[in-house]
């Protein structure tokens, strides 16, 4: 149960596109540019490197939060780096298919 509920938590902070969000308060649709795809590469193309700084170190934090949210959670659980890792895996398919 406790692997599922890791899973879900990053697989939420996942969810969140920082290049489709960051595009939006620059007032731009970054997925109808380029190569239509929100992620920081595209970003970095088509709104310059700052834009892709942020997107790439927003990209980062998720994981990084989920991560930290599920220690934070599990703190008295002797199994606290495996539940970690879950949410870093839930993290990355979050973010690879929202």
């Amino acid at each position: 149960m406790e692997r599922l509920l890791c899973v879900l938590i990053g697989y939420v902070f996942g969810l969140f596109q920082t290049g489709y969000i960051y595009g939006k308060l620059q007032k731009i649709d970054i997925r109808k540019h380029g190569s239509g795809n929100a992620g920081t590469t595209n970003v970095l193309r088509t709104l310059g490197w700052k834009a892709g700084a942020i997107t790439f170190v927003g990209d980062s934090l998720k994981c990084i939060l989920a991560i930290l949210l599920v220690r934070y959670i599990f703190k008295d659980s002797d199994n606290v780096a495996l539940w970690s890792i879950y949410a870093g895996l839930g993290a990355v398919l979050g973010h690879n298919f929202p």
